[in-house]
């Protein structure tokens, strides 16, 4: 029987990122996939894909906040949740069995699930699957003082709490992994920083690298497969492609930086102009790859059509 890898996306697009290792781990390892959290929007997309791939999966719900209709006991209502998080979790890994569990971050909703293999003996991975983006200083809303006091009081009694288990059970800590899977070295400095043990970290480069290598070597080899992705994409054989990939400048980036959606959409508009001066639309196709959370925003940036620059959005932005 092969030992089984337990993935755990957050949404759709983690998933698919992790679905390009089955062709490579398949014949040594049964795949299957793991939501962890309430019945969401994401987790339906998630549901629904993993079907129709006939895929294995499970969905881990047990214990995680939801909109509450009953009281809220401070400090009782949320440790209660951790716990039974907790035993839903040991439950799920004896009866699944995995060998390995594998996700792109061991913080909260993962922290849980991680904590819990590592003590039944699994070995526990975080796997970088997107660039330096989370490098990005965030800014969160402020809390009322009295929240953030609460807060504190809750981290004080769940630390005690977890004085008996060795590791933290109640608190919201991370779960430490066995090893640590990262494209760079600074992404990996940045886990020394925060204290992991450096004989987990692993810098192994971007798989993609791979994984996109030998998509060039079909699209070279099979000119079948090759016309159908021109005739898909709507692209001419004979022009230089390329695809500019926008960072969302109006959602998160660091203060200095921030743009309103016009400033945005005006920056990338003078990008598209120097790249058209230097390739104009009879040397090269030019495509806007947004992120999926753009779906329903295509129309901001329908000036960058005038330019030639072709918008991949819909449903392509999110499984191509």
């Amino acid at each position: 029987m092969k030992e089984k890898i337990l993935f755990i996306p957050p949404y759709i697009a983690p998933l698919k990122y992790f679905e390009r290792f089955i062709p490579h781990l398949g014949d040594s390892y049964a795949i299957a996939f793991l939501f962890v959290g309430r019945d969401s929007a994401r987790q339906k997309e998630m549901v629904s894909y993993a079907e129709h791939k006939n895929y294995e999966f499970y969905i881990l719900e047990e214990g995680l906040p939801e909109v509450r209709r009953g009281r809220y006991i401070p400090f009782l209502t949320p440790l209660r949740e951790r716990y039974i998080h907790s035993k839903a979790c040991v439950e799920l890994l004896k009866k699944v069995n995995p060998q390995k569990i594998i996700a792109h971050k061991s913080r909260y909703i993962f922290d849980t699930i991680y904590k819990e293999a590592n003590k039944l003996g699994i070995e526990t991975i975080v796997l970088q699957w997107s660039s330096e983006a989370s490098f990005v200083e965030r800014f969160p809303a402020p809390q009322p003082l009295l929240k953030r006091f609460y807060f504190f009081a809750l981290e004080i009694v769940s630390g005690l709490l977890d004085l008996f288990h060795e590791e933290p059970r109640y608190g919201f800590m991370p779960g430490v992994p066995k090893k640590i899977i990262v494209f760079t070295k600074a992404k990996a400095d940045s886990y020394l920083a925060k204290g992991y043990d450096p004989d987990t970290i692993h810098v192994v480069g971007s798989p993609d690298f791979q994984l996109i290598r030998e998509l060039k070597q079909r699209v070279d080899t099979d000119s079948a497969f090759k016309k159908r992705l021109l005739e898909k994409y709507d692209l001419n054989d004979n022009k230089i492609k390329i695809v500019v990939i926008l960072y969302r400048f109006y959602l998160s980036p660091p203060r200095e930086h921030k743009m309103t959606v016009e400033e945005h959409v005006e920056h990338y508009y003078h990008l598209f102009k120097i790249i058209r001066d230097i390739f104009p639309v009879n040397t090269a196709d030019v495509v806007l790859r947004m992120h999926p959370s753009e779906n329903n925003m295509e129309g901001i940036y329908k000036p960058y059509e005038t330019l030639g620059v072709q918008l991949s959005y819909g449903p392509e932005a999110k499984t191509d």
